[in-house]
């Protein structure tokens, strides 16, 4: 959040959220696909396109994806970084 707290002028981040895998997809063995494609998402909020990236695959899935792979809340960053950050979890979608 430092870094982003910094940077002066406008930022803009973007979440691809197609050929999710098990494992990163730096790996050389990635698992293989563990939700289906769902799109592109654009945002000048970094919190509030990653808490949207979450509840767009448990919907498209209908399950928490990434809690029942790892065994992990894909949340926990999300909320740590929204006490610290300037941002807010709000979202609004907009399908273009």
């Amino acid at each position: 959040c430092a870094v982003i707290n910094s940077i002066k002028g406008k930022q803009y981040y973007i979440n691809f959220i197609i050929r999710i895998s098990k494992e990163c997809d730096c790996e050389s063995e990635t698992g293989g696909k563990i939700a289906k494609d769902i799109g592109i998402l654009f945002s000048d909020n970094p919190i509030a396109i990653d808490k949207a990236s979450v509840d767009l695959l448990k919907k498209s899935e209908g399950r928490d994806v990434f809690q029942d792979v790892h065994s992990k809340d894909p949340m926990l960053q999300v909320n740590f970084a929204s006490k610290y950050c300037k941002f807010t979890k709000d979202y609004e979608l907009v399908e273009l």
